[in-house]
């Protein structure tokens, strides 16, 4: 379970490496061949690029913690049937000699 979720971080964050490489290109080629007096428009079409950044790192961090959690959650969760299989197992080899001792 762990390498399958260091696996999906991976490509969660490859995704958004590409979104955000690709978000930048798109800004540097609009901000290039934007008309004179366009100043204005492309300041807030930054911020609103700068938001959606914000977003993209939120969502990164967001999934890597419900995937850590996650894991733990499931590791306790072994542990603990583990631990009542030990239990039983423990419990049944005393009953199993007392029989053959019959």
């Amino acid at each position: 379970m762990r390498d399958s979720n260091k696996e999906f971080v991976n490509v969660v964050d490859a995704s958004i490496d590409q979104l955000q490489d690709g978000f930048q290109d798109w800004i540097n080629t609009v901000a290039a061949n934007a008309p004179a007096g366009s100043d204005a428009f492309l300041s807030s079409f930054k911020t609103v690029y700068g938001s959606a950044l914000q977003g993209f790192e939120q969502f990164r961090a967001a999934s890597t913690e419900a995937l850590a959690a996650a894991e733990k959650t499931a590791e306790q969760a072994i542990e603990s049937v583990q631990g009542q299989i030990a239990q039983v197992q423990k419990a049944a080899t005393p009953a199993s000699c007392s029989r053959k001792a019959a």
